[in-house]
């Protein structure tokens, strides 16, 4: 089945300063990025393909758990 995953983003992480277009979550993983939440706890749903990843965001994607983790292996988050 499907779940949810929250991945945050540490300073280090790859995903920072990536599109979520770049990432490729539902071309390549079949994956949908759901919502961002940002730092100062706003969400973002549904956010634009041009949004970028930023530090302390938090990642809320959907999908199935093999799909997840194969994208979490990808970006090493």
């Amino acid at each position: 089945g499907f779940e949810l995953d929250e991945i945050p983003l540490p300073e280090n992480a790859k995903l920072v300063g990536v599109s979520v277009r770049a990432t490729e979550a539902r071309r390549k993983h079949g994956l949908l990025v759901v919502a961002v939440k940002q730092a100062g706890g706003e969400m973002l749903f549904n956010p634009d393909a041009d949004y970028k990843f930023r530090v302390q965001d938090t990642v809320i994607l959907m999908g199935r758990s093999e799909d997840i983790l194969r994208f979490r292996s990808e970006f090493s988050v």
